[in-house]
């Protein structure tokens, strides 16, 4: 995720259309984003998903560490993430998004 001086936007990429359906509702620091897969589409949004989301994803990030996307993945990827609803779609979403190449 990156942070625009007006809004947060996402930064991901998904590598080829997948065939599932999930929301994701991610928080990191003082803000949350949320994500909808269907039909391999990708909408995201400011704030907390509208609905009740799949998976709410908490990110548990060091005191110096930037909320970013990546690092959300680096924390999801080593177990630093709080998770509630469908755990089993935490590995979905690390499948799914990628971070951007560099």
């Amino acid at each position: 995720m990156r942070t625009a001086p007006d809004r947060p936007t996402t930064a991901v990429t998904t590598p080829k259309p997948v065939a599932v359906a999930a929301s994701w509702e991610i928080h990191a620091r003082d803000f949350a984003l949320h994500a909808v897969l269907t039909d391999g589409k990708l909408e995201t949004g400011v704030g907390p998903h509208p609905g009740k989301p799949d998976l709410v994803i908490t990110a548990n990030l060091a005191d110096d560490e930037l909320a970013s996307y990546r690092a959300i993945v680096r924390a999801a990827k080593s177990g630093r993430v709080d998770v509630s609803c469908r755990r089993k779609l935490l590995d979905t979403f690390l499948r799914v998004f990628t971070v951007p190449a560099a």
